[in-house]
């Protein structure tokens, strides 16, 4: 029956949207006007991939126990969207209509890693992820490839991550820094961060890291130092 019906349905999946949402306790409170979040599993019956993803916006903080400085610093909008593939779930389908195929084999790592996932990886991907407020503006893209034998390995990576108006950014922080020491590390990463940057036509700086499975890791292709 299995055998004949595969796949039954090709996606599953569930979106959600809170407009408003306030949570209190003791006295402090976090806000937020917008909170929406997905899930989906896509091609079940063949190339799997599980899709997660959530968007914020206007987050606010009403705590003591948190200093002004961190809630200077939230996002005015947030996004986050993350893509997870390399999954052959067809061969789980073949092993449920197989009727040899006992019921402990399915639940074996072995089972796992060598037909449903025969790369020995997952990758995982970012899609419409980013981090906005009126002092920065992060945008994050690309992906990696995530071993899931070998588990010592290092993972392999090409990742971009785009800020807009980083000069404001930097100064931002640098403000923050004044007001509160902990920042000062964060300040200092910044411009550190700057010089590696590449700058593009529109005014951004861009990162692009890569790195492979040798454990080797460039930033626009400058080799990082101990790598």
């Amino acid at each position: 029956i299995i055998a004949e019906h595969r796949p039954f349905v090709g996606r599953v999946g569930e979106n959600t949207v809170v407009d408003g949402m306030s949570v209190t306790w003791a006295g402090n409170a976090v806000r937020i006007d917008n909170l929406s979040y997905h899930w989906a599993i896509e091609d079940i019956g063949g190339d799997a991939a599980v899709v997660l993803g959530g968007r914020l916006e206007h987050p606010a903080v009403d705590a003591a126990a948190v200093p002004v400085s961190l809630k200077k610093a939230l996002p005015r909008e947030a996004g986050l969207g993350i893509r997870y593939s390399g999954f052959k779930l067809s061969a789980m389908w073949e092993a449920l209509s197989d009727p040899q195929m006992t019921r402990q084999a399915l639940t074996t790592k072995d089972f796992h890693t060598d037909r449903i996932l025969p790369e020995g990886k997952v990758r995982m991907d970012f899609d419409d992820t980013y981090f906005r407020s009126e002092h920065y503006d992060v945008t994050i893209s690309g992906g990696m490839d995530m071993p899931v034998k070998d588990g010592g390995r290092p993972y392999s990576a090409d990742i971009s991550v785009t800020a807009k108006n980083f000069d404001k950014t930097i100064k931002f922080l640098q403000d923050l820094a004044r007001e509160d020491p902990g920042f000062g590390q964060i300040s200092f990463t910044a411009m550190m961060m700057k010089g590696l940057g590449k700058a593009q036509p529109d005014g951004s700086v861009t990162w692009h890291v890569e790195s492979d499975a040798s454990g080797k890791v460039k930033v626009n292709g400058q080799p990082m130092p101990g790598r």
